[in-house]
């Protein structure tokens, strides 16, 4: 079972400096159809720029991918996007786009699947690492990005100079989602993965956090631990602690009344001081009548 880790994605501010794409080939000995069919052990991931977890969903992703490669062979009309980066005067091949195809094509390798060579796509030198982090939004046309893997992408647009509002528009969503995304990224770890693996939704994060401050994290643990009971693996408004008190004060309040009414009937009612029974007499006063009339 993988376990929630998402420091390297977080503190990612790698810069890439473009490099020689024909010398990149040439020392990969990669092959050019309309795409560069690159051999796959000369094609890196650069450490912690793609935002995906590496949790159960994603390793159940990774094996779809694989068996299908298994079975059909990989796409090439589905090609990965390349960058090629001068590190330390190499000339470096990495996946931009496809990472998890890339992973995937790997695993299938080690099922027994043949395949040497993948379809590489390659950025022109101009690109910049914004650039990237857009077109791996934009690209994206495979697992949708989480919440939180959202989240890491607003954070990393912003600290390439995006506001909110340029950053909706990249993602096709509201500004306001943006902020509530921008709070996640920088919310507790806890918090982080329980959106990540969908047992919080965003909304009901931010509202928390926002409310609670540093009491969020164990407001949030009481709401998941009451999901549970009730057999829900997803918290909502209604597990929240103060929600489950009103709940349960309000499915109460008819037998709580009945109550009440019958110890005014009691001779002990004499003895409850005066000020409570002036109160609890206001109130059952202004009960409705259950007369039509």
């Amino acid at each position: 079972m993988n376990t929630f880790n998402d420091k390297a994605i977080q503190k990612f501010d790698t810069e890439l400096t473009s490099g020689n794409v024909k010398a990149a080939m040439a020392a990969a000995t990669a092959k050019s159809r309309d795409l560069w069919q690159v051999p796959i052990d000369h094609i890196q991931v650069v450490a912690g720029f793609n935002p995906r977890i590496h949790d159960d969903a994603y390793e159940a992703h990774i094996e779809d991918i694989a068996q299908s490669i298994l079975d059909n062979g990989f796409y090439q009309d589905k090609p990965l996007a390349g960058y090629v980066a001068t590190i330390d005067g190499e000339q470096i091949i990495y996946v931009t786009e496809g990472s998890s195809r890339l992973a995937a094509a790997r695993r299938a390798i080690s099922l027994g699947a043949s395949l040497e060579t993948l379809p590489v796509a390659v950025k022109d030198r101009s690109t910049t690492m914004e650039d990237l982090t857009i077109a791996l939004v934009k690209g994206n046309n495979g697992k949708p990005f989480t919440p939180f893997e959202l989240s890491i992408i607003a954070k990393r647009l912003v600290s390439y100079g995006r506001d909110a509002a340029q950053v909706a528009k990249i993602m096709s969503v509201t500004p306001n989602y943006v902020d509530d995304l921008l709070l996640i990224a920088g919310a507790p770890a806890k918090i982080r993965e329980w959106v990540q693996s969908g047992q919080l939704a965003v909304s009901l994060a931010v509202t928390t956090m926002k409310k609670h401050g540093d009491k969020a994290v164990n407001v949030l643990a009481k709401a998941l631990e009451t999901a549970g009971k009730s057999g829900k693996v997803r918290a909502s408004a209604k597990h929240l602690p103060g929600q489950v008190r009103t709940k349960y004060l309000k499915k109460q309040s008819a037998p709580l009344f009945t109550a009440v009414d019958a110890l005014r009937s009691d001779p002990v009612w004499s003895k409850v001081p005066d000020e409570i029974r002036t109160r609890i007499d206001e109130i059952i006063a202004g009960v409705p009548s259950l007369d039509p009339t």
